[in-house]
């Protein structure tokens, strides 16, 4: 939830540098259970931890537990913004309109430990997409393709 680099919000995530830091704001833990997160967000909302890199680690929700949310360290095709990520950002302190959230539900796997100590490895299932187009000027100029 923060610029990469950046230290997040010390009084909203705890256990940082740790396998398992937890965001602890109301609002993202609320979302998280209303949109079937009963057992993964209980008492806080699972975040990426260590050996993940600086920039996804200690910033951003735990792609092991929510799959393709917006707001994990690795985006997907499909990433919608979730009822989880609108909670961060009222936490924050940002004006939200918590109707805007995008249809989301937990995926079936639970609470798992950071990406890279799960038994199924990104690379595994994610596919690194290189841009096509970059914008110059507001104008789209498309990359030339090796």
């Amino acid at each position: 939830l923060d610029e990469p680099g950046q230290p997040p919000e010390p009084d909203l995530v705890t256990d940082t540098g740790t396998t398992t830091p937890k965001y602890v704001g109301t609002a993202a833990r609320q979302g998280c259970l209303a949109v079937g997160g009963t057992l993964a967000c209980n008492n806080y909302v699972p975040v990426e931890g260590t050996p993940e890199p600086v920039g996804t680690r200690d910033a951003h929700w735990r792609e092991n537990t929510f799959n393709n949310e917006m707001m994990t360290g690795f985006l997907d095709q499909t990433a919608p913004i979730s009822a989880i990520t609108i909670g961060g950002l009222k936490d924050l302190g940002f004006t939200v309109d918590e109707s805007k959230a995008d249809a989301y539900s937990m995926p079936p796997t639970g609470f798992l430990p950071s990406i890279s100590n799960a038994s199924v490895r990104r690379s595994e299932w994610e596919q690194l997409v290189r841009p096509i187009a970059r914008l110059v000027n507001g104008h789209v100029v498309n990359l030339k393709l090796k």
